[in-house]
């Protein structure tokens, strides 16, 4: 099937996307760039917090698709976080998102979170605690 254009209607039709992220859920109209650029379109607007607001996938879609590309998906969503995926990572992903939930640390102040439906890397300050002799 060929898109040849859009049907006769009274409904607007707008371009855009909507961004789901684990703080939920807005749309970007007009968007004709690439989603990568998302971070600088953000900043533009004034987002003080930039990185509080995490891309998030399903987890229930996830934990659907065969092995193979569900692999290659967990190993997608690391690296969109910046986190070098490996075996043992994401072994690890795929038994939390058959779970349902829970998290795991990858990488220092980075979490690889399965809540509420959603799989999303999290950006935390980790604070070790010291053992005193």
């Amino acid at each position: 099937m060929v898109h040849t254009g859009w049907p006769e209607t009274d409904i607007m039709i707008l371009p855009g996307v909507e961004i789901t992220t684990c703080l939920g859920h807005f749309n970007i109209f007009g968007c004709t760039g690439a989603l990568s650029q998302l971070l600088d379109i953000m900043k533009e607007a004034g987002e003080e917090d930039i990185w509080k607001l995490q891309p998030a996938w399903s987890a229930e879609k996830l934990a659907k698709l065969p092995k193979p590309v569900q692999s290659r998906a967990i190993k997608l969503i690391l690296q969109s976080g910046g986190i070098e995926p490996s075996a043992l990572r994401i072994n690890t992903a795929r038994e939390i998102i058959a779970s349902g939930k829970g998290k795991f640390n990858p990488c220092r102040g980075k979490f690889f979170v399965v809540r509420r439906g959603a799989v999303y890397i999290e950006y935390a300050e980790q604070h070790y605690r010291k053992h005193e002799k």
